[in-house]
C-alpha cells in the first residue's frame, strides 16, 4: 500500500505530539511550505524533525529523453527525499516591514555583486 506525504506528515505530527515534542494542536511544515503560507521560520530555529517524503521530478538527465512517445509530454519520476519540518511555535507571520527589510538587503547584495 502506497503512503502519501499527507499520511506521513500526519503520522509524524501525532508521534511528536504524543512524545511531548510539540503541542497537540501544532502543525508541522517544511520551510518552503511555511513561506508559501505567509510565515517565516525564526532565525536560529532547528527543525523539530526530519524524515523522507515523496518528491516528484520532471528534470531531464543529459543524453536521455524522458518524454511520452505518443504526445511528446514530459514524464517524471518519484523519489524519497529527506525533508526538515518546523512547528507552529517556530514561525512568525511575515509583516510588510519584514518584507521591506528583506528586499533592501537583497538589493544591497545585488549591488555589491555588480561592483
Amino acid at each position: 500500500m502506497a503512503t502519501t506525504n499527507m499520511q506521513l506528515i500526519e503520522d509524524m505530527t501525532m508521534s511528536l505530539a504524543l512524545s511531548g515534542t510539540i503541542k497537540p494542536d501544532e502543525e508541522i511544515h517544511t520551510f518552503a511550505h511555511w513561506k508559501s503560507l505567509g510565515f517565516s521560520v525564526r532565525k536560529g530555529e532547528k527543525a523539530v524533525v526530519s524524515f523522507p517524503i515523496w518528491k516528484y521530478s520532471t528534470s531531464k538527465k543529459s543524453g536521455s529523453d524522458e518524454t511520452d512517445g505518443e504526445n511528446g509530454e514530459k514524464t517524471g519520476k518519484m523519489f524519497m527525499k529527506n525533508s526538515h519540518f518546523f512547528s507552529t511555535s517556530q514561525v512568525e507571520k511575515i509583516t510588510p516591514e519584514m518584507k521591506a527589510r528583506w528586499e533592501a538587503a537583497k538589493k544591497r547584495r545585488l549591488e555589491r555583486r555588480k561592483i
